[in-house]
């Protein structure tokens, strides 16, 4: 993939051994970017800078001169082991170990995510992975990966076609995508690890869209194998299929709730595209309030909310909307150009999205608290529809 793409640095994180704590947060405190000062790691200067870039870019503190923070975190390695410790003033709150791996900055991915977990009670963010489609030539695109912060790029599949439409199953270790062959579409599904493949569908007409259930049983997808375009579900490794919809009107971008119980898709029954959540039987189908004249590419977060591409005047924007009611939502883009296909990072809190300007598309992370983006991945051809794994 030499020339291909080009990273701009962001962050990583993880989760090891851990103790039990006591913690000194206040509840309102894990709704906000904490100040922390890093001290740094001691007998180890790779660990010491990777520490540090987690720190800044998993997006969940705030780093700061000692005097300004409220927390601070300091490290040492002894003996093979790096432990960080976070403490407030002269009190301990915890302390975190990990053996240090030959991947020193997976050490550094995982102890970050456990601090994560520890103090906002989150799944973390360092230790996941971005699947994204690449144009590789006219009328050629292919899937790649690379860590939460853009960096170890890695290409996935060697089609030679449009390989598009990544989503992760929930062992992180395979994805399924839709691919263009002879003027036919199939759902296919890739094990990262073994670089084994198969076809999960092949039916006449479209195969696209795939969504796999939090489970990893089941697919939800759109084909169009008797001339209409409807959302269906079928078992991942099975023949049982259930059509959801029936109608004239064009549906696309299944997404399933955090429970497995419903789907929210896009639909044109009402003219314009418009998101609306359906029960896996079928039953209980309702349209979505949404920002601006039409609504696409929703994502369904781990807590709850629905991420999605909104329409204005002005083009495409990201928006989101919280179902719990916890968060007012609303649109989180407001620069130059089309930002599209948003997915939610592991943590409820970041987005990874593609944004387009110019015709040439590049990958932004946006922080959906604080409304603020960072570019990841920029290439000299095109990059789309990125999707977040879970961790690892």
């Amino acid at each position: 993939m030499k020339g291909l793409i080009f990273l701009t640095i962001l962050a990583v994180s993880s989760v090891y051994a851990q103790q039990p704590i006591k913690v000194r947060i206040s509840k309102a405190a894990t709704t906000q970017t904490l100040s922390l000062h890093f001290a740094g790691v001691k007998g180890d200067t790779e660990l010491d800078k990777f520490v540090l870039s987690d720190l800044i870019n998993c997006g969940w503190f705030k780093l700061t001169t000692a005097n300004s923070a409220k927390y601070k975190i300091s490290g040492v390695v002894q003996n093979g082991t790096l432990t960080l410790s976070m403490s407030q003033g002269s009190y301990l709150d915890f302390s975190l170990k990990s053996p240090v791996l030959k991947n020193k900055s997976w050490t550094s991915h995982k102890l970050v995510d456990a601090i994560l977990k520890k103090m906002y009670n989150i799944d973390g963010i360092c230790s996941s992975h971005i699947a994204f489609s690449a144009q590789t030539g006219k009328s050629k695109k292919e899937i790649y990966l690379c860590d939460f912060d853009g960096k170890n790029v890695q290409k996935v599949t060697n089609s030679n076609t449009l390989s598009v439409e990544p989503d992760w199953m929930p062992s992180n270790d395979s994805i399924v995508y839709t691919m263009y062959s002879n003027s036919k579409m199939y759902i296919v599904e890739k094990n990262i690890k073994t670089n084994r493949s198969r076809r999960l569908t092949s039916f006449s007409g479209l195969n696209s869209n795939p969504s796999i259930s939090p489970n990893g049983k089941y697919i939800a997808m759109i084909l169009s194998k008797d001339g209409v375009v409807d959302l269906y579900i079928r078992e991942v490794n099975g023949r049982a299929i259930r059509r959801l919809t029936q109608n004239k009107a064009t549906e696309s971008s299944p997404c399933w709730s955090p429970d497995g119980t419903k789907i929210c898709f896009v639909s044109d029954r009402k003219g314009k595209p418009r998101l609306f959540i359906i029960n896996v039987n079928g039953s209980g189908l309702k349209q979505l309030p949404t920002k601006g004249y039409e609504a696409v590419a929703p994502d369904w977060s781990v807590d709850n909310k629905i991420v999605y591409c909104s329409r204005s005047n002005q083009g495409y924007n990201i928006a989101y909307m919280d179902l719990t009611g916890v968060r007012a939502g609303g649109i989180i883009t407001n620069s130059s150009g089309d930002w599209e296909s948003p997915s939610w990072a592991p943590d409820g809190r970041h987005v990874i999205c593609a944004r387009t300007i110019n015709g040439k598309s590049s990958l932004y992370k946006i922080d959906s608290w604080t409304k603020k983006t960072k570019k990841i991945i920029e290439s000299s051809s095109s990059l789309s529809l990125p999707t977040w794994s879970g961790i690892k």
